[in-house]
């Protein structure tokens, strides 16, 4: 059987995606592929509308004017291996709206962040029941909400509770800043008794509040922080994943912003008696703009900082994930920068007496070295 041309993103076999963002639809999160026009109603899409819209564009990957040419997460597979049928994921993020305004946010740089909140509009609850009612989730469908700031969303307890009837094997994952206390208080007495897997992914990107507010534009460090370790102790989440997004000034990688960062992510290890993750990534503001073109490795000393992390967060049973925008497994300089990273944990860190003695077997000789000059004797 011949081979085709296929992606991790429309292949159901493995992500098998829709996207929902800003009133259009889309097929993957990397690359702008609209399959419904903007404009389209969430609630009113039909199973034929959107699986014919996906096998559309899987011929034209498949063609002379694929408009995925390059893209890193293209493979080929047999046909018989291609499954564009039931989604396994939907990435739910319907608006721009929030209530920080983070450096690197492109909607808060455009103002867009202030876009009034349709509550009727942005009703998770609607959209999940119907994306049931036409058949196309699989059982074990997760589905992502962000934004915008999704704890703006209405109906989320009613979807917990609709996933948990319908598909207990789901799971429900919120990309939040996490700082809208009352929502929270709210939601986390429902996320406590779920019957679904839920995680949490935060951006925190720094480790004292001033740095916050710099980031983010407002002075939120200690709302965020507490809000993540009342989550983390009442095992609301079954992972509760903390981001670091490195600037290109390096701004937030000096040890104050770092040492605070890893002592959240102790505490929240600690309170936590389920999964705590780490994602390590870079800002994007340049790259978007370049169209990808400039180099996307992390200056040196973000880098440097991310080995730290590494190693300390990984050396309490933090489980790491690589799939940020700038540092993860999609890209060359993506899988260059995990490699130094991982590599960190095997370089030795030497203590103030061992740079200023050491005593080593070369060659059948001892040799010493005191502040750095080498004393070499013959081994009897």
């Amino acid at each position: 059987m011949a081979k085709k041309k296929i992606c991790q993103w429309l292949n159901s076999t493995e992500y098998g995606s829709l996207v929902l963002r800003h009133g259009h639809v889309a097929a993957c999160c990397t690359r702008e592929l609209i399959l419904l026009e903007k404009g389209t109603d969430f609630t009113k899409m039909s199973y034929e509308e959107i699986q014919n819209k996906r096998k559309e564009l899987f011929e034209k990957m498949n063609s002379e004017t694929s408009p995925c040419k390059n893209c890193c997460f293209m493979y080929e597979a047999e046909e018989e291996n291609i499954d564009i049928g039931k989604l396994t994921f939907v990435v739910f993020h319907p608006h721009k709206t929030c209530n920080l305004k983070c450096s690197y946010c492109c909607y808060a740089r455009s103002g867009e962040v202030l876009e009034k909140f349709d509550k009727e509009k942005y009703n998770i609850y609607q959209v999940i029941s119907h994306l049931h009612d036409i058949n196309i989730l699989k059982d074990d469908f997760g589905i992502e909400l962000g934004g915008g700031e999704p704890m703006l969303l209405e109906g989320i307890p009613e979807s917990i509770e609709f996933l948990s009837k319908y598909y207990p094997k789901s799971t429900i994952q919120f990309i939040s800043n996490f700082t809208l206390t009352n929502r929270i208080d709210k939601l986390i007495p429902v996320l406590i008794n779920r019957k679904i897997k839920a995680n949490l992914k935060t951006s925190v990107d720094c480790g004292t509040r001033k740095s916050y507010k710099k980031i983010r534009g407002f002075d939120l460090y200690n709302t965020m922080r507490n809000n993540i370790l009342t989550a983390a102790k009442s095992n609301a989440f079954d992972d509760i994943i903390l981001k670091y997004i490195f600037l290109d000034d390096c701004s937030n990688a000096g040890d104050n912003d770092i040492n605070g960062f890893i002592k959240l992510v102790k505490e929240v290890k600690k309170a936590n008696p389920n999964i705590t993750s780490v994602v390590i990534d870079g800002d994007t503001t340049q790259f978007f703009k370049s169209k990808f073109t400039k180099t996307d490795m992390l200056p040196d000393k973000a880098l440097k900082a991310a080995c730290k992390i590494y190693r300390e967060c990984s050396n309490i049973g933090c489980q790491f994930k690589w799939h940020g925008e700038r540092v993860s497994y999609s890209s060359l300089s993506g899988r260059k920068q995990i490699e130094i990273i991982l590599n960190s944990k095997n370089i030795q860190t030497l203590t103030l007496l061992q740079k200023i003695f050491s005593v080593k077997t070369e060659n059948n000789h001892n040799v010493w070295r005191i502040l750095g000059i080498k004393f070499s004797f013959r081994c009897k």
